[in-house]
């Protein structure tokens, strides 16, 4: 790789100078999924009261904004940007929640912090329940360990060079059954070395994009349980002429909004019947928890052991009741090429 794409420096130029408002990206998700993104109206709603200095420099590739039991927890945003989801996250998780966005862009940590005590008041807080950090998500000092419930990031791991010192990251702080609940870009082969040497397809996520079966190895090393897909949609360029295919190859990128959990390792993993009670607020019909998993208010599931580990360990305890273990159940979630799963 040259010196001047792909390293810290110029993806600090790129969205701290280059980039001004999204309509500055040169990349977009395909026409279909501005509808399929479209967010329940509370999360809807919540993203209406972010001010729109922030919300106009709002760079992400999905919606990296989870839908269930919020209340309290405390969030880590890695690549916060100019912090629009950490605002929406702030109003998610109530005052008795915390929210830390961590960036390394000055330039958009600047507008962040400017509107602190705007999302306050607008929010009714009598403090706030945000702040912001600027630092390098391969290296989180600043966080401790075991320390967070929730970590979200919406297309920053593919910026990074060096991915697996992220996950290894976000796996230290999350705490046993946390969650990183995140949206990147992955390709379906290795990426072209012209693609990573391009400085818009850098900047944006393609020519850092990880073929994801290598994200597959790379979280399973660091000890997360198989990621789950929750939705999976084609990436295009907006301005082709720009980005001519012989940069790119063959290679087809996809954007995906996974979820995965941290586990420990002694904890027990065996299938189970389980019924979901429909206490979560804006959930209280059915509960989607990956692309393939709904639990129906009230209705008896079978479950596979991994599944029944991470709910008895996760913030989605106290919201299910749990059988006596079963002798055949479901088999774990396990590698699932997101291109045969595009939405």
């Amino acid at each position: 790789m040259s010196n001047c794409v792909g390293t810290i420096a110029s993806v600090k130029k790129y969205y701290g100078q280059t980039l001004r408002s999204t309509c500055d990206l040169k990349s977009s998700l395909s026409s279909s999924v501005c509808e399929a993104l479209r967010p329940p109206p509370h999360i809807k709603r919540a993203i209406t009261m972010v001010h729109d200095d922030v919300a106009s420099r709002y760079f992400g590739c999905g919606l990296a904004i989870p839908f269930d039991q919020l209340e309290g927890v405390k969030i880590l945003d890695l690549g916060c940007g100019s912090g629009r989801d950490c605002y929406v996250m702030s109003q998610l998780v109530g005052e008795d929640g915390y929210v830390t966005g961590v960036d390394m862009t000055k330039e958009q940590l600047d507008i962040a912090r400017k509107y602190v005590d705007h999302h306050r008041e607008k929010f009714g807080f009598k403090k706030s329940n945000v702040k912001f950090v600027e630092g390098f998500v391969e290296d989180m000092k600043e966080i401790e360990d075991s320390s967070i419930d929730i970590a979200i990031s919406n297309c920053v791991v593919n910026l990074c060079e060096d991915k697996e010192s992220v996950y290894k990251e976000v796996y230290r702080v999350l705490k046993p059954g946390g969650e990183f609940y995140f949206s990147d870009i992955y390709a379906d082969s290795d990426v072209t070395e012209a693609a990573k040497n391009n400085e818009v397809l850098w900047g944006e996520g393609m020519g850092g994009a990880l073929n994801w079966r290598t994200f597959h190895k790379l979280t399973s090393s660091v000890g997360f349980e198989c990621p789950r897909i929750m939705t999976s949609f084609p990436v295009q360029m907006k301005h082709p002429e720009e980005c001519i295919n012989i940069i790119t190859g063959d290679v087809k990128y996809v954007s995906v909004l996974y979820r995965m959990f941290k586990l420990d390792s002694d904890v027990i993993k065996t299938p189970c019947n389980v019924t979901y009670k429909g206490t979560i607020k804006y959930n209280q019909d059915e509960l989607k928890f990956d692309l393939h998993l709904t639990f129906h208010t009230d209705d008896i599931t079978t479950i596979d052991g991994i599944t029944a580990a991470t709910l008895r360990t996760s913030r989605f305890f106290q919201h299910f009741k749990f059988s006596e273990p079963v002798a055949n159940g479901p088999e774990p979630v396990g590698l699932e090429n997101p291109f045969d799963v595009i939405n």
